[in-house]
């Protein structure tokens, strides 16, 4: 069991710590206590610095809690170089945190330092994309007209009356420029 000492220095380095993340905190593998910082707090929409290792399996998704449990395991068993993406469900909505883990000395005490980050938006649109992707490859899929899918002029897509028009396979197509696919006369007109 730590020491109030040791409790009382992580303290310190909590606040020395809070301009260098988004949020974070200490895991305590021994006594299973989580140390918030006010940043972490405010993200999670928590108000005490000081909470239990279930106290995550209470605020994440229940689709989570397997995975979080086994990424506790790890850390008790001093695994840390795993991070985890986490589900909160927060009073205005589920918010997605990514937590990184390093392992810190101070003063000779092992302290295991997470950062929480914010990956909301960013999932958010990465299901965006997802979605906008698979639309874009079906419409071309159904498409009975000749029908291509160009990224920066570079072919990303396309249907098989455009194979059986063009004359090349899927291989070739697939990479391909454009300007590849046009006459000399087409390309002056662009």
């Amino acid at each position: 069991m730590q020491s109030p000492s040791h409790i009382k220095n992580s303290e310190l380095h909590l606040s020395a710590l809070e301009s260098k993340a988004p949020g974070f905190a200490v895991f305590h593998p021994t006594t299973k206590i989580i140390e918030f910082s006010p940043r972490a707090q405010f993200l999670l929409g928590i108000d005490t610095d000081k909470q239990s290792w279930g106290f995550l399996n209470e605020i994440s998704a229940a689709d989570d809690q397997d995975h979080l449990n086994k990424w506790l395991t790890d850390l008790e068993n001093g695994i840390t170089n795993v991070p985890l993406e986490i589900k909160v469900a927060l009073k205005e909505k589920t918010k997605i945190f990514r937590i990184g883990i390093e392992t810190l000395e101070v003063s000779k005490n092992q302290m295991i330092v997470g950062a929480f980050l914010d990956v909301t938006d960013r999932k958010e649109l990465e299901q965006q994309l997802i979605a906008n992707d698979e639309k874009l490859s079906k419409f071309s899929q159904l498409a009975t007209e000749c029908c291509i899918i160009l990224d920066n002029g570079i072919v990303i897509d396309h249907n098989l009356p455009f194979e059986k028009l063009s004359g090349y396979d899927s291989s070739e197509i697939q990479g391909m420029s454009a300007a590849q696919l046009l006459t000399a006369e087409s390309l002056n007109l662009m």
